[in-house]
């Protein structure tokens, strides 16, 4: 399979800004049983990165679905590769065709996954 990559955008070409986060995400390819694993490096209204356990097997532009989980929060959203770096495995996907309950689900993902990655306070 021919791998393609993409040069990602940089933080000041992005249309939303993006949190960094932990939580688990699984890649389904459509009409597919086959699934990858990997973890949310970042998060946006967008769209997110994700850094798998295995190099991307799917080519650019590839419709899937992804579900994304945070403590107690999941999120099923379709979404398209749009980049790839680091020889397949940290992968950009861009979120397509969001409902507004999955956009308000993805919100309210983004909340949860802040604040379990957010510093404890100081109490000096």
């Amino acid at each position: 399979m021919k791998k393609s990559f993409a040069i990602h955008k940089s933080s000041h070409e992005r249309r939303y800004g993006r949190q960094s986060y932990g939580g688990r995400a699984v890649l389904t390819q459509l009409g597919s049983s086959g699934f990858q694993l990997g973890s949310i490096a970042d998060l946006s209204p967008g769209g997110c990165l994700i850094r798998l356990e295995q190099p991307l097997a799917l080519p650019l532009g590839e419709s899937l679905e992804i579900t994304l989980q945070s403590s107690y929060l999941t999120l099923r959203a379709r979404g398209a590769i749009c980049h790839s770096r680091e020889e397949g495995h940290l992968v950009g996907i861009r979120f397509e065709g969001l409902g507004d309950k999955a956009r308000q689900d993805l919100r309210d993902l983004i909340a949860d996954l802040a604040r379990s990655t957010a510093p404890e306070p100081s109490l000096v």
